[in-house]
Formats: C-alpha cells, structure tokens, sequence
C-alpha cells in the first residue's frame, strides 16, 4: 500500500473532537459544588452550635483553609488536563497553599492558649467518622475529575492524579466543615489530612489508567 493511501484512510478515520474550553470545565465542577453543598444542608446536616462556632477564628480558619484548597486545588487541576500547561507548577502552586495552612492553623492554636491533653484533642473516636464523611463527601468531585480527564489530554497523569486527590478531598472536607463539631486545628490538620491522603491514593492509583491517551 501507498504512503500516500495509508495516510488517506488514516486520516478519514478520524474524528473531530471539542476544544478543551477549562472555563466550561470550571464552571460545570462549581454547579455540581452548589448541588452537593445544597443536599448536604437540606438533609439536614448542619452542625447544631453552628451559631456559636461562627465567633471563634478556628472555625473560620477550618472553612476558609477548605475553601480556598478546594478552589485553587480545583482550578489547578483542570489546568493540568491541559498538555500546553505545566501540571508541575500547579503541584508547586498546591503545596506552597498547603503549607500556609498549616502555618496559619499552628497561629490560631497558639493563640488560643494551651489546650486539652492530646488524647482528648484528637478524639480518635470521632476522627475516624470525620475520615469517613469526607472520603465519602469526596467521590463526586473526584468522578467528576476523572470525567473531565478523560475529555483532556494531560500530558503529567501522575501529577494530575494527585491534583486531583488533593481537590478532591480539599472539597469533601470543605463540605464535611459545616457538620464537624471540633474546630481544634490540631484535629483537623490529623483528621482531614489523613482522610487526603487516602483520596489521593485512590486518585493516584486509578486516573492514570482510565485518563491515559
């Protein structure tokens, strides 16, 4: 066969594909935030102090560190389905926003004034119910990224799978926020982070072979 032909039927077989648009990508991953966001407080899963809570600057960290995590984490990951971008910045970017968390959180405790014995701040008990709600609370997000993976062509897969573990626990744990009744940055930096790093396992394990290209 001809140079020529083979490439004739090779490029006949082909199929147009959509622009990768990250804009529609984003805003498709914020209206399945407000969707998820609004079941979990019609279901009625709101913390009961909620009021109360709302005038001590550690529960304002915990839901403003989640936030922001979830956002960045979110706009980074969509960025590294894209192969003209650097999903390596991004990881640097996510880290770096890691970080300060953790220094602000160590802040607000050390303002706070000294605290209960460990055993009590941890509250294992608890713990492993908080791990449990945001790994569950995390699973749409994290379909939702391996959907929009699937549709990108990220040139990184490891980098984005953890990118994509990291927003996708950020926002379970921004959503699981409202309903957790300790506000204790220590707790939260143990709890919600291990519940992270058992979602970025999972994300690690699995996107790289359902978004390979």
């Amino acid at each position: 066969m001809a140079n020529d032909e083979l490439v004739n039927r090779l490029a006949g077989e082909l199929r147009p594909v959509s622009r990768w648009r990250a804009g529609r990508e984003l805003m498709l991953l914020v209206a399945l935030a407000v969707i998820e966001i609004a079941l979990f407080i019609a279901a009625g899963s709101m913390r009961d102090d909620m009021h109360s809570a709302m005038h001590h600057p550690s529960f304002w960290w915990k839901v403003g560190s989640l936030g922001l995590l979830a956002i960045v984490g979110s706009v980074t990951t969509v960025a590294s389905f894209d192969p003209m971008l650097s999903a390596r910045r991004r990881m640097t970017l996510v880290a770096g926003m890691l970080g300060l968390v953790l220094l602000t959180g160590w802040l607000v405790d050390a303002m706070g004034g000294p605290g209960a014995p460990l055993v009590h701040r941890l509250d294992w008990r608890h713990g492993l119910d908080c791990v449990s709600w945001i790994l569950a609370l995390s699973i749409p997000p994290l379909t939702a990224f391996a959907v929009l993976a699937r549709r990108g062509a990220p040139p990184r897969l490891n980098a984005s799978a953890l990118l994509v573990g990291v927003a996708s626990a950020a926002w379970g744990g921004f959503v699981f926020a409202f309903r957790c009744p300790f506000d204790d940055p220590l707790y939260v930096a143990v709890w919600f982070a291990l519940a992270g790093v058992a979602i970025t396992i999972v994300a690690r394990l699995i996107l790289p072979r359902i978004a390979r290209w």
